[in-house]
């Protein structure tokens, strides 16, 4: 399943934990101990960009407010000004998201040689 960004939810910790207790329970135990918060491992669960909302990791997300809450797409490559200055730039912030945004650009072009 591909979110709005073009990340690989199947390859998602926080996706994964939704159905495994034992990365549940991991991934709490990290930001317990590293960012310093108080998270039950129940409230690791993402259900991908395509469920209802308040079922994903990160409900206030611009990407998947942009795409699903506004302009009712599955994800940035359908959006008519993809790609968009913001998106570029959240692009460069890691190479996973580079993988994600390079996804979105592939799927940009096979839908427009497709035509």
């Amino acid at each position: 399943m591909l979110s709005a960004c073009g990340l690989d939810c199947s390859k998602c910790d926080i996706f994964i934990a939704s159905s495994n207790i034992e990365v549940a329970k991991k991934i709490a135990e990290w930001f317990n101990e590293f960012r310093h918060a108080n998270i039950d491992y129940k409230d690791i669960h993402c259900g991908g960009c395509k469920c209802n909302v308040n079922d994903h990791w990160s409900p206030d997300c611009w990407i998947l407010n942009c795409c699903v809450s506004k302009k009712h797409i599955d994800d940035c490559s359908e959006c008519d000004t993809f790609p968009c200055i913001k998106l570029k730039e959240w692009s460069y912030m890691n190479d996973g998201y580079l993988k994600a945004y390079n996804t979105l650009e592939k799927l940009r072009n096979e839908r427009l040689n497709n035509k």
